[in-house]
């Protein structure tokens, strides 16, 4: 059996009432708590020409593939002893016992071009405010749903996977064969048939609304890291 490797075309994570542009940062943290429910997720888009030119060129049978699986590395993975401590600041706390979603987008979005990670900007007045943001899509253009989700919505940005972590130092596997082949447009395939411009990790709904006295995060390499952890599929 054949490994092919597939990488993300973007991503950027949205930082709840934040609108500074993130996109190029090596690492994205996903968070939710305090008493301002500092919430934080992650959007990305696959790139699927790879796949497609392995496909049209014959080195690929569609009729053979048996799985497409999401994978992200842990920022701690490898680091045990990070482990219930704290992460790069006094008010960021490592979350443990919890569960991931993975949300799709149906509305087109821009990646932006900004680096710094802040969860106030009113403190930093002379970072440059862009999209792709909590509120706007791309410049000048909002979100029909603030942070790319909203709970309840009958729109196409649906819950589509899950993984539920237990020390928070685990990496990031989510099975989804049903979207890209879905995306791929190959025949037979089954259960995921939405319009997608990407897809979304966040923590469950009922967690994004805890208040807490720390920050709860955990983190990933994102495509900029500058490791060879970048995240495929």
């Amino acid at each position: 059996m054949s490994v092919f490797k597939s990488y993300f075309k973007n991503n950027v994570s949205l930082i709840k009432f934040v609108e500074i542009n993130n996109s190029q940062n090596p690492v994205t943290e996903i968070s939710y708590g305090t008493l301002n429910q500092q919430v934080s997720r992650f959007i990305f888009t696959i790139d699927l020409s790879y796949l497609t030119d392995k496909i049209n060129s014959g080195a690929i049978n569609p009729n053979t593939i048996q799985k497409h699986v999401l994978k992200m590395t842990n920022t701690i993975a490898y680091r045990p002893d990070l482990l219930g401590r704290k992460s790069y600041d006094s008010v960021t706390d490592r979350a443990s016992s919890f569960d991931l979603e993975l949300f799709n987008i149906d509305e087109d979005w821009d990646e932006g071009s900004g680096y710094d990670f802040v969860y106030n900007d009113e403190l930093y007045p002379l970072l440059p405010l862009q999209a792709a943001n909590w509120y706007d899509k791309k410049t000048n253009e909002a979100w029909f749903q603030e942070g790319a989700y909203i709970s309840g919505s009958t729109s196409g940005s649906t819950i589509i996977g899950n993984q539920h972590f237990v020390k928070g130092n685990e990496n990031l596997e989510i099975d989804i064969t049903d979207y890209v082949n879905h995306l791929l447009q190959l025949s037979g395939a089954t259960g995921y048939t939405g319009t997608s411009f990407g897809l979304g990790l966040k923590f469950t709904d009922d967690f994004e609304m805890l208040e807490t006295t720390n920050r709860q995060a955990v983190a990933f390499h994102t495509k900029y890291t500058n490791t060879f952890y970048e995240p495929f599929y």
